[in-house]
């Protein structure tokens, strides 16, 4: 009877230990918060606003997704504890939080672009700082101050477009590309400009005369043109060749070699009718002086020009030298730092007469287009 009790106690007490374990292990043990997964949510904003962004990658615990059309974004299954979000979108600056995940967690992203401190000085060759321009760039706009200078800061990263404008200048557009935090950009602007120079000095020479100083008189109105050949009669006739001699000065400026020179034209007035004729116009390759002879008159240089002038008008201004020939006579004033001038040559038998440049009308004139 006493081995059946003992042996029925036994088993109480193993059973009952069966069970005690069982219930502690199911009812008390904590769960660790890495056993559970959770969902992290938010949204991707531009940073200071409410600007939405689409199309951010966001990246949390080795998973990933990217913000929809209303900046939002998902990610499920992250683990609990503390965990790294990261946020990437091109153009802008990189994202990257620590969190606590306990439990669905909303975190919202606030991106900011990647910007660049753009600034510049806009000047012109000759005339210096340009104050006034108008800098665009993109939807961004800004004027020049007085030393030329603008600035943009905090402009987004990226190839945008970039014009200069200003009423007196030729417009300049580019395309840009902001890759720095801090650029420097400087524009040099052109310009056209048409101006018009008096010839200095005109004096003819008289081959009739050869050791005789024309014109006589201190007030002269005319220079004469006249070419040896066939009078009226069908005579030949020479010995009688009058040559022009004139020369003008180029404005200071144009010795920079920033200057183009687009166009020229030097015009000599006809003081009356005159069948068309021929001349030339050859450079002079040494100074010469008011008291110059048809003797002593200066050797010539290249041909400049070469036509025809003279028509039935009472008076008309003609061309006796293009823009080919002055711009032989400018690379000589920028390697020199002077000119001599120029000779014209031909006409008719009988004198042609043309405005001299010390006339109270219809004066030679030289006209110059440029571009600096």
């Amino acid at each position: 009877m006493r081995t059946t009790i003992r042996t029925a106690l036994a088993a109480f007490c193993f059973l009952s230990g069966l069970l005690l374990s069982g219930c502690d292990k199911s009812d008390t043990a904590p769960v660790q918060p890495s056993e559970r997964l959770w969902t992290v949510s938010g949204k991707a904003y531009l940073a200071g606003s409410t600007d939405p962004i689409p199309g951010v990658v966001v990246k949390c615990a080795g998973l990933s997704t990217e913000s929809g059309g209303d900046g939002s974004y998902e990610i499920r299954d992250v683990p609990g504890g503390t965990q790294a979000l990261t946020a990437e979108k091109s153009g802008c600056d990189n994202y990257s939080r620590s969190i606590e995940v306990t439990s669905d967690t909303k975190h919202h992203i606030y991106l900011g672009f990647k910007s660049t401190n753009l600034s510049g000085r806009v000047t012109n060759a000759i005339d210096g700082p340009i104050k006034g321009a108008k800098v665009v760039m993109g939807s961004l706009v800004h004027y020049t101050d007085i030393s030329g200078r603008y600035e943009f800061i905090g402009a987004p990263r990226g190839t945008d477009s970039l014009s200069i404008l200003h009423s007196r200048y030729m417009e300049f557009k580019t395309a840009i590309s902001l890759t720095a935090g801090e650029m420097e950009f400087d524009v040099i602007l052109k310009r056209d400009s048409v101006f018009q120079v008096r010839v200095d000095a005109s004096r003819y020479v008289d081959q009739a005369f050869p050791s005789q100083s024309w014109p006589r008189f201190p007030n002269y109105q005319f220079l004469y043109l006249r070419a040896n050949g066939y009078d009226s009669a069908g005579v030949y006739r020479d010995g009688i060749e009058r040559n022009i001699l004139a020369r003008f000065s180029f404005p200071a400026f144009m010795a920079d070699e920033r200057v183009s020179l687009l166009e020229a034209d030097l015009q000599m007035c006809i003081a009356g009718p005159q069948l068309p004729f021929g001349i030339k116009t050859y450079a002079i390759i040494w100074i010469w002086s008011f008291t110059v002879t048809y003797n002593t008159q200066p050797s010539l240089g290249p041909l400049l020009f070469s036509g025809s002038i003279g028509d039935s008008s009472a008076a008309k201004f003609w061309t006796v030298l293009g823009t080919d020939g002055v711009k032989m006579l400018l690379a000589e004033y920028r390697a020199k730092g002077e000119i001599h001038g120029i000779e014209i040559k031909g006409g008719r038998v009988d004198p042609v007469a043309i405005y001299s440049s010390i006339t109270t009308q219809n004066q030679s004139k030289i006209t110059f287009k440029v571009r600096f």
